[in-house]
């Protein structure tokens, strides 16, 4: 079926049988009519340029076909199907775009646009991953992307103030979501917190907390769920995980997180942080980047925070980095992680290890070399374990049996640092190297192997 124009107002809903194809040069309504597509039909839409006047649902199994240059305003349009590349597409106030696929999912928006009350909802229902790229995204002040697992590969990005990008699944779609280590565990009185970037909060009936997992310079996680007793209780839900390329620069004024949820049910814990791996020649801006993990509930224990790490050639960012556990009556998470790293900028200007002893005799007169900086930060808020004063070797053998604690193993190094940085310095035996360790908030850190939970060595 092809027409000129179709027009839906006053309410109404527009629907196809059997396996139609509806084609149409023009669109016209009053945002408040709809037009459902069902699997096996396809709607496209011959023009260059839209104002979305209906809302449209697509089920699985169908396609649409947009307008290279589409906004909307005040209509919703939730796309379980295919879709096509766009060059413009803006979320204009009260517009919702919903992407929802099951699998992997890869689309080119070269200009991504969500205004001012706009928002744009990706795969927080179910896994997949869902990779955009495209030259300009911009998020506006009261502007939201939600995701679940999310990657991003943009020129420039930018979140203005009071705007949101989160990686979190949608609470109601209560999914388990995680590792078997981060999971909470569940008692009748009070479960146990997750864990990711550090262990979970224990609960007041539950001494086996969730645990630490993943790898702090390469982050690709999605938090675990908090502990519960029986179904249909619900901890609280795990963060997703985002990468974030841009070739240009990150702006981030607004609010970027995988922050894990609060708990769902009586005594039930806390989830843990996501993951958010960054890779941007400048690091701009004066927002917040939260990886924390979720409350837990009365008795049970707070969820442990996620893993963030930034790989910047400039950074000029003056905001908060959040990765404290979340809170709880009977015992907090623990700690996750924040890792910035130095890339060495494209004009090839090499850096001086920053922890070998020439850069300390450089450092010391008058900085001759630019100089490496790997900072592994720590905050936890003031969030302390229920027993302050502890033997933390004691656990080694067995590491969920402490809770609020961040455990550091040693991680591989970032494929963008094997490729942008010449090492002045080879070092053999080390399993970790970083020039800064900053520890804060009543954070407590230990070094295992990931293997035997034996001690690790570390380059000061």
């Amino acid at each position: 079926m092809c027409y000129f124009q179709v027009e839906i107002r006053g309410g109404a809903t527009l629907g196809l049988t059997g396996n139609a194809t509806l084609r149409t040069k023009a669109v016209s309504g009053d945002h408040t009519g709809q037009l459902n597509i069902l699997s096996g039909q396809q709607f496209d839409i011959i023009s260059e340029h839209t104002l979305m006047p209906f809302s449209i649902f697509s089920r699985s199994d169908s396609s649409v076909t947009l307008p290279m240059s589409l906004d909307c305003k005040n209509v919703e349009m939730s796309l379980f199907g295919e879709l096509n590349s766009l060059d413009h597409l803006k979320l204009s106030s009260h517009c919702i775009v919903g992407l929802q696929h099951s699998g992997d999912l890869a689309i080119n928006i070269n200009h991504l646009d969500v205004k001012t009350f706009g928002s744009l909802l990706i795969n927080d229902w179910v896994p997949g991953s869902t990779s955009l790229t495209g030259t300009t995204l911009n998020v506006r002040s009261g502007g939201m992307i939600r995701a679940g697992d999310l990657q991003l590969h943009y020129t420039n990005i930018s979140l203005e103030p009071s705007s949101f990008l989160s990686v979190q699944y949608d609470p109601e779609a209560q999914l388990q979501v995680g590792s078997d280590v981060g999971y909470g565990v569940s008692s009748t009185s009070g479960s146990s917190g997750a864990g990711h970037g550090g262990n979970g909060g224990q609960g007041s009936s539950q001494n086996t907390v969730g645990t630490s997992y993943g790898y702090f310079a390469m982050p690709t996680d999605p938090g675990s769920s908090g502990g519960h007793a029986v179904f249909p209780h619900m901890g609280g839900e795990g963060a997703g995980k985002l990468f974030l390329e841009t070739t240009d620069t990150l702006t981030i004024d607004g609010t970027l997180e995988a922050k894990g949820g609060d708990s769902r049910s009586p005594h039930s814990g806390g989830g843990s942080g996501g993951s958010i791996w960054i890779q941007t020649e400048i690091f701009d801006g004066d927002g917040t980047l939260n990886v924390g993990g979720g409350s837990g509930d009365d008795g049970g224990g707070g969820g442990a925070g996620g893993f963030a790490a930034i790989y910047y050639a400039y950074n000029h960012y003056s905001g908060d980095l959040i990765t404290a556990g979340g809170e709880s009556f009977y015992e907090p998470g623990g700690s996750g992680m924040v890792y910035l790293h130095h890339l060495q900028p494209i004009n090839g200007t090499k850096l001086l290890d920053a922890t070998s002893p020439e850069a300390r005799i450089h450092h010391q007169s008058n900085v001759t070399s630019p100089l490496t900086n790997r900072t592994l930060y720590l905050n936890n808020l003031g969030r302390l374990p229920r027993v302050a004063l502890r033997n933390m070797t004691t656990y080694y053998e067995a590491v969920r049996n402490i809770g609020a604690v961040t455990w550091l193993e040693p991680s591989e190094v970032a494929p963008i640092v094997r490729e942008r940085n010449t090492p002045s310095h080879i070092y053999t035996k080390i399993n970790i190297i970083i020039d800064e360790l900053h520890v804060y908030g009543g954070a407590e850190i230990g070094f295992v192997r990931p293997s035997h939970r034996g001690m690790s060595s570390i380059s000061d």
